[in-house]
Parts: structure tokens; C-alpha cells; sequence
């Protein structure tokens, strides 16, 4: 689990505690889903992404809730990743040490012997009923195991996943669906994919050779405790890292959002008294401000995290998209190293080709990873379920809509993107400093206009601020143009959460949160 020490406490004027420990905001008890990138493959097929392959059925009591189904899917470079279910732990040091012995198991699962390096995919999931399994079941679940049971997606239900949408970089698309027509059986026979599933071979990840694998930590958190999390856990370990050499793009998305949030702040603190400000660079345990004024601080982070976020979901969503769609009907990734010689398909699909458009490609995922924390909630979700004076919000549109913002963004991302590379240098991601700033700028002017409208709709009295998160099927993979434009992967989102115990009237909501790169 991270590294760090003992939960800090932050108190506001009226008594309200907000809880940050080492890994995420304390919340006992509180759910979290592990996502665990655990062994390379040899097959074409799964060269696609995000193609859920097989089912692991757990049982570990009587009643449902005691049952819990585990997802084998893939993920770039050649990797599969296990998916839990939502489990609850009664502390963000509990629920990281169930995932480092999950990841450990795992690891060991796929590494073999020393004459033999690998193993199929049907003796790992034999190995379910290994007494090692048992005891991992047991820890993680604090029940023994009552039965597991790995079940293969069958072949039409993986066909339906080999689509344009789950295109990487590296996908040979003609192999892979020439393979799959080979093995795919059929409902009434489907041995050959079986088979084909079955004799897969699987060995430690070289997608991340020193681990072994690679976690992403999905947790509720609420809004003040994404915000302190930011600022006040993360913001000074990453500075710290920053001063030893330890050089990493967290640091600068980190610091570029800090200084945007306090440019943001002192415009709105001459217009709008009810909120309070912390400095990025100091935060004391004892707020001197109140629960309500700290959300409001938070929801203008937050804020900043959505405008960046919205304007690279401009530079690279529909692009990428629609270059995936050229190299499904290519049978061929070469497009995404050299767009040039596809010119004639790149005017069809009408690419927005604005200056170094590829350059942006690689940010329709990367996005999630500024600061490698992704707040998986849409922003009109946040305003319908806290309850701010409609005020807040119209001050606050002003601001954004002001004219004054661009040069906040801009005397950021120079400050800070000079520093980076000065300590960069040609180091590793040393690129995603040398974005082209200019377009960047245009985007986020695009989205502030957009944000800002909507901010002076809300505080209207008249305008209904109830919100239901559209279904998957109305927020496409990449469907940029059908989403809010502040807000990057729509696809990712999740509705918010009610904080367990609490009362409608007087609880804190908590919105998903994925921890990534852990």
C-alpha cells in the first residue's frame, strides 16, 4: 500500500472532521474495487482491449451478499487485468493490504517454474482450488471459501467486444479477427473456443517487469476529501519527489491546478464572500472555515480539474475515436504511427486536424492520469446533490466567463512546464511537457465559456439542478460530442453514492474515485 504516515485529521470551524490517510480519505466503513494488471498473453484475439474473457464466481457464505463475481479482462500491451466487485473494509489501510496480497497471489500464479516460465490459462484457473487461493479468499473476504468457479465468456459474447472501440496501438486487427474466425465454434459446439481459451498462455506482466503487475484502487470519497487528498497528501509528497529528482508528470498537472485553483479564488473572493481558500502550499489540520465553505473551496478545484480535463477530451477523444474506426476497417494499426500515408481516410472520417493533432491522441487516456487520481463523477451529478446557494454558482460562472482566466492558465502551464523540463530534461514522459501550450489554451477558453454559461443557468431560482447520469449507451467510448464540454471520458462516469449511515437531509454524498498507478 502507499507509504505515508498516520491518518491526519482535519477539523473545520463547526466540528466537521475530514479523515486523509495514506491511500485515499478515511471513511469506515467504505467500499473499493481493485483493478490488477497481472500477466502478459500470446493471444491475438485478447490483443484487443477491455474484452472481459472470463468470470471467477466466489462464494463465501449463505447469503448474497456473501457471493461476489471477479472479471478477467484485457488492457493494453498485451495484458490481462482482474476486476473485483465492490467489498467493504473498515479502512483505507485494510482495503490496500487486501489488494497488495491479491496482487501478490496473482503474480505468483503466472510466474511458473524455473524450467517452465508460463502457464496456460486452464491451469491457472485449476489453481483456483489451491489451498494458496484459499487463504487469499479468506484474508480478503474474512470468510473461508465455500467454492470458486471460472467460467469462459463464450465466443459470441467476446465477438461483440471486437470493435473499433477496443483498438490499442499495438492491436494487429486482421490477426486478431482472423484467429478468432478460426477457434470461434459455435452455441452448439463451442469446444474449439474452449480450447482456444483454455491453451492461452500466461506469464509474468512485461507490461511492468520490476512488479509484476500494475492497481488502480476505485474508492467513494467525498468532495472535501478529494480536495484535501489533493492538496494536502499528495500536492507536498509530489513537490518533495520534485526536489530529490524523482521526476514525475503528477507533479506538474499537481502544481498547475493549485495555482489555477488559487487564481480562480481570488477572483471569486472579490465578488463572493461565503467560502473558504486554503493554500496549496500550507494546509493546517484546523480549517479556518466551515464544512459548507470548504466544499464550495473544493467544488472550485474540482472545477479546475474538469476545465483542463474537458479541453484534452476536445484535443484527443473524437480524433482517436475516428482513427480507431479507420484501422478497424484498415485491418490495420499503422495509422497511429504514421497518420500521413492514410490522408484520404483521415478526410472521410473529417479528423479535426488543427496544428499537431496527433500529438494529442495519447490524451484520451492519459487525461485519467494527471494527477493520477480520476474523479469518476459528472459535475452536474456534484451540483445536484450539494446543496450551495444557487449564488455560488452564478459568481463563479462570472469568473469563468470574466476574461481574466486565460492568463491564470497560461502563466501556469509556462511556469510550470519550464521548471519540468529544466529538471526533466530528456528524461522518460519528459513529451508530455512540450504540449503545444496555444492549443491547449484554445481548448480551455472553449470550456470555461461552456462551464461558465452553465454556472450562471444554475443559480437561476427557476433552473431545475436534479440530475440522473445518462446510461452507458448515451455516453459512447470517446462520443466527446455527446457530452458536456468539461467533461473528459463521459464514459467513465459513475452516479454518486450516498455515504453509508447517513440521512438525506444531513449526510455527505461521496462521488467514485480511481486511485491509478499504485
Amino acid at each position: 500500500m502507499p507509504k505515508g504516515d498516520e491518518p491526519t485529521i482535519f477539523v473545520t470551524k463547526d466540528d466537521r472532521q475530514v479523515v486523509i490517510a495514506s491511500g485515499g480519505e478515511q471513511i469506515s466503513p467504505n467500499s473499493y474495487g481493485f483493478e490488477i494488471e497481472f500477466c502478459s498473453h500470446n493471444s491475438w484475439v485478447f490483443q484487443f482491449t477491455h474484452v472481459e474473457a472470463a468470470d471467477i464466481e466466489l462464494t463465501v457464505g449463505d447469503s448474497p451478499e456473501a457471493k461476489a463475481v471477479w472479471t478477467i479482462e484485457t488492457d493494453s500491451d498485451n495484458v490481462f487485468e482482474l476486476t473485483t466487485g465492490k467489498t467493504w473494509f473498515s479502512t483505507v489501510a485494510d482495503a490496500y493490504l487486501a489488494k497488495d496480497r491479491l496482487a501478490e497471489y496473482l503474480v505468483a500464479s503466472v510466474s511458473g517454474t524455473s524450467t517452465q516460465k508460463y502457464v496456460t490459462f486452464l491451469q491457472w484457473k485449476a489453481a483456483l482450488a489451491s489451498e494458496a487461493f484459499d487463504t487469499l479468499v479468506k484474508n480478503f473476504f474474512g470468510k473461508a471459501l465455500k467454492k470458486a468457479e471460472a467460467k469462459n465468456r463464450s465466443s459470441t459474447q467476446v465477438l461483440v467486444q471486437l470493435n473499433e472501440n477496443n483498438i490499442d496501438d499495438t492491436t494487429n486487427v486482421g490477426a486478431a479477427l482472423w484467429t478468432f474466425a478460426k477457434n470461434e465454434g459455435s452455441p452448439q459446439d463451442p469446444q474449439p473456443w474452449n480450447d482456444y481459451l483454455n491453451n492461452i498462455l500466461l506469464g509474468r506482466s512485461q507490461k511492468d517487469p520490476k512488479e509484476g503487475f500494475s492497481s488502480q484502487v476505485n474508492m467513494p470519497m467525498t468532495l472535501q476529501g478529494y480536495f484535501l487528498y489533493q492538496m494536502a497528501w499528495k500536492l507536498p509528497r509530489e513537490n518533495l519527489r520534485f526536489s530529490k529528482g524523482v521526476v514525475r508528470p503528477s507533479w506538474i498537472w499537481l502544481n498547475v491546478m493549485a495555482e489555477v485553483y488559487s487564481g480562480y479564488m481570488s477572483l471569486l473572493t472579490k465578488i463572493y464572500k461565503d467560502v473558504g481558500q486554503i493554500d496549496p502550499a500550507k494546509v493546517p489540520v484546523e480549517l479556518n472555515m466551515t464544512i459548507a465553505e470548504l466544499k464550495k473551496s473544493a467544488f472550485v478545484f474540482l472545477v479546475t480539474n474538469k476545465v483542463v480535463c474537458g479541453a484534452m477530451g476536445a484535443l484527443s477523444e473524437m480524433n482517436q475515436l475516428k482513427l480507431q474506426e479507420i484501422a478497424y476497417a484498415e485491418k490495420s494499426t499503422l495509422i497511429f504511427r504514421d497518420p500521413y500515408p492514410f490522408e484520404e481516410q483521415i478526410n472521410s472520417y473529417q479528423v479535426d486536424q488543427f496544428p499537431r493533432w496527433w500529438r494529442w491522441l495519447p490524451f484520451h487516456s492519459y487525461l485519467k492520469d494527471l494527477t493520477a487520481l480520476w474523479f469518476k463523477a459528472a459535475l452536474l451529478d456534484v451540483i445536484s446533490k450539494e446543496d450551495f446557494d444557487r449564488t455560488f454558482y452564478g459568481k463563479l460562472g462570472e469568473v469563468l466567463l470574466s476574461g481574466e482566466t486565460a492568463a491564470i492558465w497560461l502563466d501556469a502551464l509556462a511556469k510550470f512546464q519550464r521548471e519540468y523540463i529544466e529538471k526533466a530534461g530528456k528524461k522518460p514522459y519528459s513529451r508530455l511537457a512540450t504540449y503545444d501550450v496555444k492549443s491547449l489554451c484554445k481548448a480551455i477558453n472553449m470550456v470555461e465559456k461552456a462551464l461558465g454559461a452553465m454556472l450562471l443557468n444554475a443559480s437561476n431560482p427557476s433552473t431545475d439542478l436534479a440530475f440522473n447520469l445518462p446510461p452507458p449507451n448515451a455516453r459512447p467510448f470517446l462520443d466527446y460530442s455527446r457530452a458536456p464540454k468539461w467533461e473528459g471520458r463521459y464514459d467513465t462516469m459513475w452516479s454518486s453514492i450516498k455515504l453509508p449511515g447517513s440521512s438525506p437531509s444531513t449526510g455527505d454524498w461521496t462521488y467514485l474515485v480511481e486511485h491509478r498507478r499504485h
